[in-house]
């Protein structure tokens, strides 16, 4: 009934397009608020009905587009950053603080993740950005080579969950390997011979 619904109303899907697609601007921020840190959602494991029906295509993602926004990835990273170094700089940690890097403006997308940073002892931090305009519980997306740095990284790698990034950005941190801190399901498989 939803997509029978939207198909008869495609109004609806040129909102969901341009939502997805607006360009988002870095903006200054202060991090002394004290609901910038909010508490990540619980993991919460749920068994959905099973419920046939006939599939329909259906043309888009927006919430995988809303992620893909270069400009909404680049504001979110370019917002860790300067956290990362505030974070190390209150303490009176200057020299780590000079030492993070956003590694995907520097080298580009592929590493694995985004943002290296240091933990107060100097050990790398190596951290993956996720930002989206929606609340908290939003799905995020992930590549494989995502997953198999967090698999290789887990003690130093952290998700950093940016979400409410329109009006008042909030994030939340948690460390580990993504097959730990959050549930997944495939979504698209690569078919060789």
């Amino acid at each position: 009934m939803v997509i029978d619904y939207l198909t008869e109303n495609p109004w609806i899907e040129t909102l969901f397009e341009r939502y997805a697609e607006k360009e988002v601007s870095p903006f200054s921020y202060s991090f002394d608020r004290k609901d910038f840190i909010a508490k990540p959602p619980q993991v919460q494991v749920s068994q959905e009905p099973f419920v046939p029906f006939n599939r329909k295509p259906m043309k888009i993602n927006y919430l995988e587009k809303e992620q893909r926004n270069q400009s909404l990835g680049m504001a979110g990273e370019e917002l860790v950053y300067e956290f990362e170094k505030y974070r190390l700089k209150k303490p009176g940690r200057e020299k780590l603080a000079r030492q993070v890097e956003w590694i995907t403006r520097k080298e580009g997308d592929g590493a694995g993740f985004d943002i290296l940073s240091k933990e107060p002892g100097g050990n790398n931090k190596y951290i993956e950005v996720k930002t989206t305009r929606l609340g908290k519980e939003t799905p995020f997306y992930f590549t494989k080579n995502e997953l198999d740095f967090s698999l290789k990284n887990r003690h130093a790698y952290h998700l950093y969950r940016l979400f409410d990034f329109d009006l008042k950005p909030r994030m939340f941190i948690k460390q580990g390997d993504f097959s730990h801190i959050c549930l997944s399901t495939p979504m698209v498989y690569e078919g060789y011979f």
